[in-house]
């Protein structure tokens, strides 16, 4: 195997981890955040800050909503949409949730010290920058679906 092959399964191996051992559902979570830092907002602005699409956020926003986290309130100068704000519930769990994330992030890097840290934050940052602009791979295109 290959150098490239071999980073690019420890990637996906701490993309995994980081996905599936955060407790707690993070893309529902993510919303209480968002309303948490940045006050009430409408499901537009809130589709835009967490990049999904609209019918991906509806069904998340009707979850947190009937998990009474959240709730939909008329626009006061726009009757045809809804701002979206926290509960007391919902602003406590986003506290939980803050700090969840900030004692998980601390046991996954207690190891580094804070220059290895700041390398492994560049070169993740030199990473994305550069993935930014990859192109989808078409050699493999359809091949998947009809094996």
């Amino acid at each position: 195997m290959t150098e490239d092959l071999q980073l690019m399964k420890k990637l996906s191996e701490c993309g995994h981890i980081l996905h599936h051992r955060r407790c707690l559902n993070q893309s529902q979570n993510q919303i209480l955040l968002l309303l948490y830092q940045y006050g009430s907002m409408s499901q537009s602005q809130l589709m835009e800050m967490m990049h999904i699409q609209s019918g991906s956020l509806s069904e998340l926003v009707s979850k947190v909503e009937r998990a009474g986290y959240i709730q939909r309130n008329r626009c006061e100068h726009d009757c045809r949409n809804f701002e979206i704000s926290l509960t007391d519930t919902g602003e406590k769990q986003a506290v939980r949730f803050e700090e969840h994330q900030q004692w998980m992030a601390q046991c996954m890097f207690e190891k580094l010290d804070l220059q290895q840290k700041k390398f492994l934050y560049d070169m993740l940052e030199d990473l994305l920058e550069e993935w930014k602009d990859l192109k989808p791979c078409h050699s493999c295109k359809g091949e998947w679906e009809n094996a």
